[in-house]
């Protein structure tokens, strides 16, 4: 799984650009994140599911027949293309097959 964090804060109004056009000390900008309310939210997709909208964004761009496509990918990756989710595993296994029959089906390297 892939994890992103995403930083929330409410930041208190700083000023970059002084009155003579320098730029705000960065200890000024330290201190106010600092103080700042923060809060992490973590977002976990599988691999699998990130290459499957990089195809679906593919079939898209080129206007493709997304039901030959994902079709295709499916027989030959023994995968069903609608199955693949933000929680499916990602098994090293899985990953070589979808991305050789992506490669194969579409040219596109993954």
């Amino acid at each position: 799984m892939h994890t992103s964090a995403i930083l929330i804060s409410k930041l208190p109004m700083l000023n970059f650009i002084e009155a003579g056009g320098d730029e705000c000390p960065r200890a000024d900008i330290e201190d106010a994140l600092s103080s700042t309310h923060r809060v992490i939210l973590e977002t976990s997709v599988s691999l699998l599911y990130e290459m499957k909208l990089r195809v679906e964004a593919k079939i898209k761009e080129n206007n493709l027949d997304a039901s030959i496509i994902k079709g295709k990918i499916g027989l030959r990756s023994g995968m069903l293309f609608a199955f693949i989710n933000a929680n499916t595993a990602d098994k090293p296994e899985a990953i070589a097959k979808f991305r050789s029959a992506v490669k194969e089906v579409l040219n596109l390297h993954l």
